[in-house]
């Protein structure tokens, strides 16, 4: 099968790789053209343009940072390219006006755009064990699912477009407030002379065990240069997420307290580091008024 990637990131590069070890022709576009040396040594196709592209394949993933990037892409550059039929699967975190916006144009012109945000970050999309939500038309869905397969290992159907971003949005929230509480409880276990690695081993087996088996070393170490799944991406969901409680006219108490931390470590030259590097603004806010 052909199939076209676009975005060959820490997400992409895991996405592209399951596809080439199923033996599709796999047609990659990045922005980077310093990716073109992984796509060659892993046997991949490297495309110029985003029409070089549209105009090989019919079924094409992207896994993109902002939802900028996304909707130029779909908006702008492929808009006119691809063929009808043609099946769009987005694995990109971005909003559900977004993802109605493009799948109106797209079912219009006889195409068919699937909201597929994941979730399992570089390690899932490398090993093949993604979790996938997927929003957009369901005879459709069914048909794709074989194909989902190779990259996803849960893969749950959520209806209509939109709606696999609201999932994801709801799930990173999540994360995001539970990563930061880890944070502060750390800096207090510390300061009490609790040793940590103790502590890591009491809530790994506790209910905070799914985010700690992610971001647990990166925490008890320290490790914000080892970026699992950036800061600024965080910051871009919270925010995502509290722009769509609003919308929603929905009260998020937590949700807001957690985007006041992101913002304010993003605002400390934070972006870059991992996700985790929210516990280092806590630890230096927390210490700072004691």
């Amino acid at each position: 099968m052909k199939i076209g990637i676009i975005g060959c990131g820490l997400m992409g590069k895991g996405i592209a790789y399951n596809y080439i070890q199923n033996k599709d022709d796999v047609y990659i576009y990045d922005t980077n053209p310093q990716v073109k040396d992984w796509i060659q040594e892993n046997e991949g196709i490297a495309v110029d343009s985003l029409q070089q592209l549209g105009e090989k394949v019919e079924f094409i993933i992207s896994s993109l940072p902002t939802v900028e990037a996304v909707k130029d892409v779909y908006l702008n550059a492929l808009l006119n390219v691809l063929k009808p039929g043609s099946v769009i699967v987005d694995m990109s975190t971005t909003d559900a006006g977004t993802a109605i916006e493009i799948a109106s144009i797209y079912n219009e012109k006889g195409m068919y755009f699937f909201d597929s945000p994941v979730s399992g970050g570089p390690n899932g999309a490398r090993n093949g064990t993604l979790t996938l939500m997927v929003a957009g038309d369901q005879e459709k869905f069914n048909e794709i699912l074989p194909i989902l397969q190779v990259v996803g290992k849960d893969i749950i159907y959520l209806g209509k477009n939109g709606n696999g971003q609201i999932a994801k949005l709801c799930h990173n929230i999540v994360v995001a407030s539970t990563i930061a509480s880890i944070g502060e409880a750390y800096t207090v276990a510390s300061k009490a002379g609790l040793d940590l690695e103790k502590l890591e081993e009491i809530l790994s087996k506790g209910s905070a065990s799914r985010v700690l088996a992610v971001f647990g070393d990166n925490i008890l170490k320290k490790a914000y240069d080892n970026v699992l799944f950036s800061l600024d991406h965080m910051h871009k969901d919270v925010s995502l997420y509290t722009k769509t409680a609003a919308e929603l006219q929905v009260p998020v108490l937590l949700g807001a307290q957690t985007y006041q931390l992101f913002e304010a470590a993003k605002s400390q030259g934070l972006g870059s580091k991992d996700t985790t590097a929210v516990c280092q603004f806590i630890e230096k806010l927390v210490l700072s008024t004691t």
